[in-house]
């Protein structure tokens, strides 16, 4: 279908009488004088609108401008603040993020939303680790090959660095804050004593285990590059530990990191929610000129090839007017008759 409008506009504009045809074409669109008048008066409305952070009086005119849902959404920024009054008429959306700040952010200790964040982070990069490990077991097992692999999971420095250093990094940072009497980056008012002696006993197990694995892992680099000598039982034990202790190590930091991850992600979200209520006000106003611009264009395009085409029906139902004009109904007034009375009549 479209090769066929193609051929024929091609036809048509290499025709040499595309010039006449052109010029006869534009004759016709300006003298049927009230369609261009009614376009003008289109164009003149829309400019004239208001800025969409304003109210229309008139959002139905021109008709296909979808004016009301622009409002709308140049009116959903700001209403993110707990302060909303209640008579205000926040959007869902805005009530939700409100919620969404108020379970995360403390106003005196501010931190810890980053502390959050961290979380998230290091969780995220323990579960990559743990995924690294496992990929490398099943490549060392042979029960895939290296092939059906991606590459970011055939790093198994990364898993290193995450069973290891991160793991460490955790456990020790975790340790020393739950030891303490409060807590700037973590929320332990929350946690028994229970939940608090099975985090500080993790912590400590997963500090403990990540300084074998980097020990482990220089042991092991040490015999790659000849330095020390390589044995079967030393083998065995750098094995044991870098592909058995490594994901355990990163599951272990993984499980003990996850609440505040969990909070890390609701942080995240708000942001989001918070950013996407920024911008709605903004991506209005933008499609706002651009609907404005583009309903012109086609404005102006459909008047253009619209117009001859229209002049005939309505053309033809000028001529049946002319030939069977409408009876005409008469402007006088009806004349009321008004009933006559008999008098009787007087015998003498």
């Amino acid at each position: 279908m479209l090769q066929f409008l193609y051929n024929l506009f091609s036809s048509i504009t290499n025709s040499p009488y595309f010039g006449v045809l052109l010029i006869i074409w534009l004759i016709l669109d300006v003298l049927w004088v009230s369609r261009w008048r009614e376009l003008l008066a289109r164009i003149a409305t829309l400019f004239n609108k208001p800025w969409i952070f304003e109210k229309d009086e008139h959002p139905n005119d021109p008709p296909l401008y979808p004016r009301r849902i622009l409002e709308q959404l140049a009116q959903r920024g700001g209403d993110s603040s707990s302060d909303v009054p209640k008579t205000h008429s926040a959007s869902p959306l805005a009530t939700w993020a409100s919620q969404l700040r108020n379970r995360v952010f403390d106003e005196e200790t501010p931190e810890r939303a980053f502390g959050h964040l961290l979380f998230l982070i290091f969780f995220s990069f323990f579960l990559l680790a743990d995924a690294i490990s496992v990929a490398n077991t099943l490549m060392v097992l042979k029960i895939i090959l290296p092939g059906d692999v991606p590459d970011i999971l055939q790093r198994f420095d990364l898993a290193v660095l995450g069973g290891a250093l991160l793991a460490a990094t955790v456990g020790i940072w975790l340790f020393i804050e739950i030891s303490g009497d409060d807590s700037a980056w973590i929320d332990f008012r929350k946690m028994n004593d229970v939940q608090k002696a099975i985090i500080k006993v993790l912590s400590l197990v997963i500090a403990v285990c990540s300084i074998i694995v980097m020990i482990a892992f220089a042991i092991d680099r040490l015999i790659a590059i000849h330095v020390l000598p390589s044995t079967q039982t030393a083998q065995i034990i750098l094995s044991a530990i870098l592909y058995g202790l490594v994901p355990i190590n990163s599951a272990l930091a993984a499980a003990i990191s996850f609440p505040e991850a969990a909070r890390g992600a609701i942080v995240l979200i708000y942001l989001l929610v918070s950013l996407a209520l920024l911008i709605l006000p903004i991506f209005a106003f933008v499609v706002d000129i651009l609907w404005r611009i583009a309903y012109i264009c086609i404005d102006i395009i459909v008047w253009v090839v619209a117009t001859p085409i229209l002049i005939i029906p309505f053309g033809i139902a000028g001529l049946i007017r002319m030939v069977n004009p409408p009876p005409k109904q008469s402007s006088a007034p009806p004349v009321v008759e008004t009933p006559q009375v008999k008098t009787p009549k007087k015998n003498i």
